[in-house]
């Protein structure tokens, strides 16, 4: 209670002082019924289908004045459905909502109710404050980062990145850190950043945390990037390019892994995207393909290599294969309205994750999302029909993931 009167104290404060200040609130609704296939391992406890409903609150405040600029942001989630039953919320690739602060430095979370089948906390997402000028920016507090230049995948962006198949991608989650920033005259970028993370003991531990450094610098029209991280006890170095090619954008990330363990993984993204005019329909085409050094030819639930296992639980990876190619086209006949498709490909079993959507803008703050995610493969424990459990017997015909899922999300800024 203390924390939330310091809060509306610095709300109060801030909208009184600073010279620019704005407060907005955006409300949003989410509800899914999703259909388990035969061998599904949750399918004796669940039966054939599932559903997941939830409701999230986001009041953002934002204050700037002389070079400095302050952001809090406030989350108040309820949910309910089978998912949080199974313990499978926080995971969930479609509906991801951050319910606890475990790992992150500060514990910014807080839980007002739950129960089986139900949850209702409150968090605050974003907490920081900052100063720029032409040249330097520095910013301290809970804030998001991305890096990288993956369109679908993501692989140099481990600091909460979306699922391909995430609905509301529009904030990224927070984490706690020191971003510095410095441009130079001559159009390159240098950037530093800290994550600080509590480990298993419940303190701040410097194996837990991410430090990198990464360095831009434009080439004529192209764009070149280098970066230097370690993360937990990773080290990673990589590079990344965007390259105008005619009327397209190549863009890509290589990146090289060297694992507590002494084992090198090297992971790489490349894609392009087109826009153009089909009679009065705007088009938008990507294609992406993605090596994953962490991916496995054969992988089980149960037999899952630690560093694939520990960045799928982080939620780092959303895949268990190492090539994919993905897909997907938007068509935008209207300022109102969009719709398509994307379709992610594991090229080693040949399955398939498809998804079909739509977006409407009944006005200028409300938005509705429908749409449809399916996954198909050939064989038992092919990674988008359902990934095997284990080879044991009795497990051997039982496979986690797959199926169907049908979702709606409605959102209001106010």
């Amino acid at each position: 209670m203390r924390f939330l009167l310091l809060l509306a104290g610095l709300f109060c404060t801030g909208a009184c002082l600073w010279a620019e200040s704005d407060f907005t609130l955006r409300a949003s609704a989410f509800g899914s019924l999703g259909v388990l296939t035969d061998e599904d391992i949750v399918r004796p406890e669940l039966g054939a289908h599932f559903s997941d409903e939830s409701i999230d609150v986001r009041s953002m405040f934002e204050a700037s004045d002389s070079g400095w600029e302050l952001a809090l942001h406030h989350q108040l989630i309820y949910r309910h459905g089978d998912l949080l039953g199974l313990g499978a919320s926080e995971g969930d690739s479609i509906n991801s909502l951050p319910r606890g602060d475990h790992a992150r430095a500060f514990d910014l979370s807080w839980s007002l109710d739950s129960g089986a089948l139900h949850a209702f906390w409150h968090r605050i997402d974003r907490l920081s404050v900052g100063w720029s000028n032409r040249l330097w920016r520095v910013r301290v507090g809970r804030q998001a980062l991305s890096w990288g230049n993956g369109l679908i995948f993501q692989p140099v962006d481990v600091l909460n990145p979306f699922s391909p198949v995430a609905v509301d991608t529009e904030f990224k989650p927070g984490d706690d850190m020191i971003l510095i920033e410095h441009r130079f005259t001559s159009g390159q970028e240098l950037q530093a950043i800290g994550v600080a993370r509590r480990g298993v003991g419940g303190g701040v531990q410097a194996s837990t945390g991410s430090y990198g450094l990464k360095w831009h610098t434009p080439i004529g029209e192209s764009d070149l990037e280098v970066f230097a991280m370690r993360h937990y006890e990773d080290s990673t170095l990589g590079m990344g390019f965007a390259q105008p090619v005619g009327d397209l954008l190549l863009r890509g990330d290589l990146i090289v892994t060297r694992t507590q363990a002494g084992a090198h993984r090297v992971s790489a993204v490349v894609n392009s995207d087109a826009t153009f005019i089909w009679g009065e329909t705007q088009v938008n085409l990507w294609v992406e393909y993605f090596l994953n050094g962490f991916g496995e030819d054969e992988p089980r639930l149960d037999n899952l290599r630690q560093g694939l296992a520990e960045r799928l639980a982080r939620g780092e990876l959303s895949n268990v294969g190492k090539h994919y190619l993905a897909l997907s086209l938007r068509l935008t006949p209207s300022l109102r309205l969009n719709y398509g498709g994307l379709m992610l490909a594991n090229l080693v079993d040949g399955s398939l994750l498809t998804q079909v959507g739509l977006n409407f803008l009944p006005s200028d703050y409300s938005s509705i999302d429908i749409g449809l995610t399916y996954g198909f493969g050939n064989d038992l424990g092919d990674e988008y029909r359902g990934l095997r459990v284990s080879n044991a017997a009795g497990l051997d015909q039982l496979t986690s993931g797959g199926g169907a899922r049908v979702y709606l999300r409605l959102a209001r800024y106010f």
